[in-house]
């Protein structure tokens, strides 16, 4: 070729794999780190080690090595009796140590309105649970509360509650 012609040549000849440039410094920097890295292995193992290594192996595994034994009859009936003893320690709690049983009348007001309010009945579902042996209107009307309790009872509660429902 002539020498006026290289500016017009449109390749060059070279090329680059694609991406070259953009993994170039990873790829320097791993060589790098490999060339730090020592080139002789760190353990060596000892002459004839494997040619032996079989005959070795099978003498330490039918070597038969006596072996303590703990018997698990015994603690079976250890926990049987424990087991035995705790249900019966517990029926004793449980039947003697109750002085009286549970009724609504045992039961505190608020504990009883506490849980109405949680389990969200509705007035109709109160009535269903209710037979009109149960209620009678005497039971309300006759009913007196003092001053003091209305008053309190006034202070206590959020009458918006009781508006809004």
């Amino acid at each position: 070729m002539k020498h006026k012609q290289l500016h017009n040549i449109p390749d060059s000849g070279f090329k680059v794999p694609k991406n070259y440039f953009e993994r170039l410094d990873a790829h320097i920097l791993t060589e790098i780190k490999l060339g730090e890295l020592p080139q002789t292995p760190g353990f060596k193992t000892p002459k004839d080690y494997f040619s032996n290594f079989d005959k070795r192996l099978i003498e330490k595994v039918s070597e038969e090595k006596e072996v303590k034994v703990i018997s698990l009859s015994r603690w079976k009936k250890t926990m049987a009796s424990i087991a035995v003893a705790a249900s019966l320690l517990l029926l004793f709690q449980v039947s003697f140590n109750n002085p009286e049983p549970v009724t609504f009348g045992t039961l505190k007001t608020a504990s009883i309105e506490y849980f109405l309010q949680q389990e969200d009945y509705s007035n109709d579902d109160l009535v269903r649970l209710f037979s009109e042996n149960e209620l009678s209107t005497s039971d309300f009307i006759d009913y007196t509360v003092s001053e003091d309790i209305a008053n309190e009872f006034i202070e206590t509660v959020d009458i918006e509650d009781y508006i809004l429902n």
